[in-house]
């Protein structure tokens, strides 16, 4: 049985009586467009060496960037 996420865990989409009527569409049509992504693209590091660091605001951001090159799939 999965477990229920919380309606305020992201706040782009608000909870309560005034949420977002469109979180369900917003989820499904982000996550069609990272599998066309993943599925045409291979992705890899930049600098695999290179620590990856977070940053905890209102939301969640990595320190300086995640840069990745993109190359065709074959």
């Amino acid at each position: 049985m999965a477990l229920q996420e919380s309606p305020f865990k992201f706040t782009t989409f608000n909870a309560g009586p005034r949420f977002c009527l469109e979180k369900d569409f917003a989820y499904k049509q982000a996550k069609i467009i990272c599998a066309v992504l993943l599925g045409c693209y291979k992705f890899k590091l930049s600098d695999e060496k290179k620590a990856v660091h977070y940053r905890i605001k209102l939301t969640f951001h990595i320190d300086g960037g995640l840069y990745v090159h993109a190359s065709p799939r074959h």
